[in-house]
């Protein structure tokens, strides 16, 4: 597959068995370490595509090569437990962990089924920040400063990919300034696109909130409210039966589109979208 260096909106390709001692929480995170690295070394993914970071249990024999890792960046606020930066350091002493809700991104976007317009200080976070690639840009830099640590002879190498990938995903940003229209609405079951709708002024009307399921009475008020806002869009994730979003689906005459966060086509998953 070719790298997001050359234009292309996929990433470099990432395994899901431990090869090496460089490790990512999940598959977008683990594509951008392959773009700083670039060919020089393979990176591992803890939690493997199709798989939930919510639900996700790392077998014995992964905990054990988790325990030979050299580098490991993850997001605590994920709540994975065995991916926390404090429960890292005690699995793998000899590795660098880094945790990327330190780049000041996590609780930055909140909402609230109530009120469609994004705040600050509400009562819900969203963790999933690599949906916005002007927060992945700024993580850059703390992943750059990783990788120069465990390769020191590649530093001059990995901080110059870091200033292209950074003007990449500038290029990338303002693609999407354009496909998106500021104001616009969209259903999404599992709210994972806090951080992109923020960027772009989009509005963000989530069916769960913290794990749970809406009532009859709030199903009514999300379709009055999706139905005023000329909703014509919502958003499942993979492992979601698309029948559960059907009904309200019809009632706005909006289609239906998988996005999965977690993908490994990062950030094309991003690119592709359409609401």
């Amino acid at each position: 597959m070719r790298r997001i260096m050359t234009g292309v909106a996929v990433l470099g390709m990432v395994t899901a068995t431990f090869a090496t001692g460089v490790v990512g929480v999940i598959a977008p995170v683990s594509s951008v370490l392959k773009e700083l690295m670039g060919d020089q070394i393979r990176v591992s993914t803890l939690v493997p595509p199709g798989a939930s970071p919510h639900v996700f249990e790392p077998s014995p024999k992964v905990t054990q090569q988790l325990r030979q890792a050299t580098l490991i960046v993850t997001i605590d606020s994920l709540g994975l437990s065995v991916a926390h930066s404090t429960r890292l350091r005690q699995l793998a002493p000899r590795a660098v962990v880094i945790n990327l809700d330190e780049c000041g991104l996590k609780g930055d976007v909140k909402f609230d089924r109530q009120d469609h317009d994004h705040h600050h200080g509400g009562q819900h976070g969203d963790p999933h920040f690599w949906t916005s690639l002007r927060s992945m840009k700024s993580c850059l830099p703390m992943m750059a400063q990783g990788l120069s640590l465990q390769f020191p002879k590649q530093k001059v190498q990995i901080q110059e990919r870091a200033k292209q990938l950074a003007m990449v995903f500038d290029g990338y940003d303002q693609r999407l300034a354009k496909q998106f229209r500021r104001g616009q609405a969209f259903v999404i079951y599992h709210p994972s696109l806090g951080y992109l709708a923020h960027d772009y002024g989009l509005i963000q009307l989530p069916i769960e909130v913290d794990g749970r399921s809406p009532s009859s009475m709030e199903w009514r008020q999300l379709w009055k409210q999706a139905s005023k806002l000329g909703v014509k869009t919502v958003v499942i994730h993979p492992r979601m039966d698309p029948k559960l979003v059907g009904g309200l689906a019809a009632k706005l005459k909006a289609k239906v589109v998988v996005f999965d966060p977690y993908a490994e086509s990062y950030p094309e998953s991003i690119l592709s979208l359409r609401f």
